[in-house]
């Protein structure tokens, strides 16, 4: 019984100081972040082209290095 007493005491106690400590809060209120451009916008050469036919995996890689596309820049 003692030791229920004692575990309920400190129950309350942890209550206590919660609602203590809710109370003293101070909230600051902080500005809206700031939006700001992270990526700039890719340059011309570095585009992708979508309106060309897809390279297949055993065409020549179109980037000019002269391997396969599979094993130049096809590789996942």
């Amino acid at each position: 019984m003692e030791g229920m007493d004692m575990f309920d005491a400190m129950i309350e106690s942890i209550r206590e100081d919660t609602v203590r400590m809710l109370f003293t809060i101070k909230v600051r209120q902080q500005a809206a972040p700031q939006r700001q451009e992270v990526l700039k916008p890719m340059e011309h050469h570095n585009m992708t082209v979508r309106n060309k036919k897809k390279v297949g995996r055993n065409d020549p890689c179109p980037c000019g290095s002269g391997k396969k596309y599979k094993d130049c820049c096809g590789k996942n």
